[in-house]
């Protein structure tokens, strides 16, 4: 688990449409909700090899030297991103699985990666601490 010194200022991002292109990715919100037909419903059919596959393949937004210098004024940066929407444990390992390979391809330097399910409040966590999280 990670976690963070009382004085430690820390840079967290998010991954979906932050350091990667999710949202440019062909079909991602039917991938990411089982192929319904109206693609905002869940139909509970969310393939994990799929998910794993969009996951994997994202478009990078940021030059990784230029996050990296960014992030110079940081302790320590971590990325925290969410599985799908109602996702079995299965897609919740995939999209871990995916995120931390592409993370470890496209920005290695960043050791830190949360995976957390859908619905489960960033902000919270980040407001109960804001005296060490940036």
């Amino acid at each position: 688990m990670w976690s963070y010194g009382k004085n430690n200022k820390v840079l967290i991002l998010d991954m979906d449409g932050t350091l990667a292109d999710t949202y440019n990715y062909p079909d991602w919100a039917s991938i990411l909700r089982g192929h319904p037909e109206d693609p905002w419903t869940q139909s509970g059919n969310v393939n994990p090899q799929e998910v794993y596959d969009m996951f994997l393949n994202l478009t990078p937004l940021i030059e990784s030297q230029k996050l990296l210098e960014m992030s110079k004024r940081f302790d320590d940066v971590l990325v925290w991103s969410m599985a799908p929407w109602d996702a079995t444990p299965q897609v919740c390992n995939a999209t871990y699985q995916a995120k931390k390979l592409w993370l470890d391809k496209h920005f290695g330097w960043i050791p830190n990666i949360l995976v957390t399910r859908f619905n489960k409040s960033k902000s919270l966590v980040i407001l109960a601490d804001r005296k060490s999280v940036v």
